[in-house]
This record gives structure tokens, sequence and C-alpha cells, in this order.
């Protein structure tokens, strides 16, 4: 006569079983009304800090403790074709202790161009150099190069960008877009959009070093057309930028080493050749610990008081060390020196800067 035997399964794996399918459910519909979690977008918050005092300046924005920025990301797929990322940003207003609430970033990102197309629309950093495309957190000093705060400042306006690998024996990429021309290096009374371009090619120069050459390009609205009847500005810029990482250690030796040169078209009624330059060296001479040397200067800045023209250049120095024990936290101390190219102002300022981001923050640029 056949027999009918019953196993029981041990307590353990019945707990586990519940577990897991509990974990599930959350997963699909776990809150009260039901609706699920899954869409929800990944969330980032940076913060960012800076105790700054100066020798020669005695205004309160360069002496004193702030709250530079926080920012906060929100990114995730739309659906198969698109993927969002937006960055709300809280900056303090210079000379004075009120935040400005500011929608730095807004944009979709596409998934499915043809021929390996890249498409982004909305509100984005213009793809011009090295600098000007940074988050303040990603800079590897306080303050932006002076080239780029003269000449390029305010980089973020709203448009159409196209990308596309261009077939070469090396890695090469073309970036072009056209805005509203409302980014603060433009003249944002006039009405008439920008457009710009940007070539970048890369090569592997052995197996810890890449070296990447670009060139930059944009035109947009310029300022006094009621004087001169024309309304374009160009600027132009190149880049040079070496990397080099340990590829035997772990968090071993590195180094990061950023060149560039900005040359903008004088202002329709201004005269002088303006131009821009920094150089950036970073090296990692421990696990979690990071020196930097900067240098640049600015030629021919227009300066308008009472309606008269002058010409301004300034030169700078810098030289930090910074404790960075992940991507995630940073903490440097800065030493700043900036000079006016006839010696007729400078400024010594010390600086500690810290940041921390927390929540699942998109990858850097390279």
């Amino acid at each position: 006569m056949a027999r009918n035997v019953q196993q029981s399964l041990p307590l353990s794996v019945v707990v586990a079983l519940l577990l897991s399918a509990s974990m599930a459910a959350a997963q699909t519909s776990s809150t009260s009304t039901g609706v699920s979690r899954l869409m929800n977008p990944a969330i980032s918050v940076n913060g960012l800090f800076l105790g700054t005092v100066s020798r020669d300046n005695p205004a309160s924005d360069a002496n004193g403790i702030f709250l530079q920025e926080a920012e906060v990301e929100f990114t995730s797929v739309v659906d198969p074709f698109w993927t969002a990322d937006v960055i709300v940003v809280w900056a303090q207003q210079e000379d004075s202790e009120t935040y400005d609430t500011l929608i730095e970033t807004a944009s979709l990102r596409s998934t499915n161009m043809p021929a390996g197309l890249g498409l982004t629309l909305g509100k984005f950093f213009l793809p011009f150099g090295k600098q000007a495309m940074l988050h303040p957190h990603q800079w590897a000093f306080v303050d932006a190069p002076l080239a780029v705060d003269e000449f390029i400042p305010g980089m973020l306006d709203v448009g159409v960008s196209v990308d596309m690998s261009v077939p070469l024996p090396w890695y090469s990429e073309l970036v072009i877009y056209g805005t509203d021309g409302q980014a603060g290096v433009f003249d944002s009374d006039n009405r008439d959009l920008s457009y710009g371009a940007r070539l970048s090619n890369m090569w592997d120069l052995s197996m810890d070093g890449t070296l990447e050459f670009g060139g930059s390009f944009i035109s947009g609205p310029g300022a006094d057309r009621e004087l001169t009847g024309s309304n374009q500005k160009n600027i132009f810029g190149a880049d040079l930028t070496y990397k080099w990482s340990s590829g035997s250690l772990s968090q071993g030796p590195a180094v990061n080493w950023t060149n560039e040169i900005v040359i903008p078209e004088p202002d329709n009624n201004a005269t002088g050749n303006p131009f821009g330059f920094y150089s950036q060296f970073q090296y990692r001479f421990a696990r979690t610990w990071w020196m930097g040397l900067a240098y640049g200067l600015t030629r021919d800045k227009s300066v308008y008081e009472g309606g008269f023209e002058s010409l301004e250049g300034w030169n700078e120095a810098k030289f930090n060390v910074a404790f960075v024990p992940s991507e995630f936290s940073t903490i440097r101390a800065e030493v700043a020196y900036q000079e006016r190219d006839d010696s007729s102002a400078d400024d010594l300022r010390f600086s500690i800067q810290w940041s921390f981001t927390i929540g699942s923050h998109p990858a850097h640029l390279y």
C-alpha cells in the first residue's frame, strides 16, 4: 500500500521565504496608497562650505565662514527613450548673506537615437572647455580660474545639444548646440540666440595615462548693439588635459594636469585683445591626500566706469592640500594670491573649504 510522506521545512527556511516575499511586495507597492516607489528618481544632496580670510580685502564676503551652496540632484529614467536630470541649487548672493534658489540644470537626455547620436534638451552647462562645465564642488580649487570667471561666466542656458562620435583612429566626439542666448557671458537684453560647438579628442598614451585635446567655439548676442548695429560676440577656446593614475596600486599616485586658453572677441565698442589662460596641476601623493598648484592670467578685460573704458589684466597663483577620503567628501586648505598686471592692487587669501555628498550621485565628468 502506498504511503503519503510529508516532510516539514526547517523553520529558518520558512522565515527566509517569508522575508523574501515581503521584500518583493515592498518593492512593488510598499506604500499605504499602493503606489509603487520603483519609479522614484535617484536623489543626492551636496553641501559646500567655505571659511576664508583676506590680507588685503576687508569686505565681509572675503572674511568669514559661509555655506557657499547646497545642491539637490534628481536623476531618473523617464521611459525607454529618455533620462532626466534636475539640479536645484541654493547659492549665496555676492556681498550678501541671503541665498538665491536656482534651477541649475533641467534636461532630458535621449537613449534611443539613430546612428549613435546623443540628444539633450532643456537647461544644461554649455560644452565649452573643461572648467565651465563643472559644478563648484567638482572644482580642483576653491574658486574658478580667472580666465573662466572673467571671460566665460554663467555658461548655463536653455536649448538643444547634439553629440556624435567622429570616425577617426582615436576617440573623438563633436558636440553642436543652439540655445536661447541667456548665458551669463552674453547680453541678456538681446533676444538673439546663441550657438556653439566643441570637438574633443583623446589618446591612450599608456595603460595608465591619457591625453585629451579640445577646441571650443560659441557665438551669441553681444552688448552695445545700438552703437554698432552688430550683435554677435564670439569666443574661442582650446584645452589640453593629461591624466595618469597608477595601475599597479589601488588609490596610488595619480596626476591631473589641465591647461586652457580662452580668447573672446572684444565687445563691440571695446579695444584691446582679451585673452585668458590657466594651468592646474594636481598630484595624489598618498592614498587620501592630494596637493594642487595653479597659475592663471587675464589680459585686456574691458572695464567701464563713468562711460569710460579701461583695460585690466590680472595674474593669480594657488596652492592647496586636500584630504579626499572618498568621492563623497573633501576638505582642502588653500592659499591664493592675485595681482593686477600693473602691480597697483593685489590680494592674498587663505581658505578652508569642505564639502559632502549623500545619496546616489551621478559620475562626474572625466
